[in-house]
């Protein structure tokens, strides 16, 4: 009995952890040719959903955010079975950064379309010129 509670134990001391390593995250990196990279992980509630086409721009209906670079990334439902469990949906978007800009939102839609969360991200500091 000892044995198999161990055991249960070491398996929910795993799964805490799986689960705390799925949190979402953004990162902004600059690029050699002036561009910025955003890399995210959202997660989405169940195994129908994967990453749509990220685009440049707010969500219809969210308002626009002065000296930010705006980014849209949607993510897409396939109904049929899928697993009931948390997936990791990982987007990539490069995009060019305008004169002024201090940040990037990443803005995360749902299947209709409406946006279900709004993240920023402070944009790096330029690269020296060699």
């Amino acid at each position: 009995m000892g044995q198999r509670v161990a055991r249960w134990g070491t398996l929910g001391i795993f799964f805490a952890v799986w689960v705390a390593a799925q949190e979402p995250s953004d990162s902004v990196k600059r690029m050699k040719d002036g561009k910025i990279e955003i890399k995210s992980t959202v997660v989405a509630p169940n195994g129908c959903y994967s990453a749509g086409t990220a685009v440049k721009g707010q969500p219809p209906g969210a308002m626009p955010v002065e000296n930010a670079v705006l980014v849209t990334f949607p993510l897409e439902y396939t109904d049929g079975i899928c697993t009931q469990a948390l997936k990791p949906v990982d987007f990539t978007f490069t995009t060019d950064v305008f004169q002024g800009a201090q940040a990037v939102i990443v803005y995360v839609t749902d299947k209709s379309r409406e946006s279900v969360s709004a993240r920023a991200v402070a944009l790096p500091g330029k690269r020296a010129k060699k």
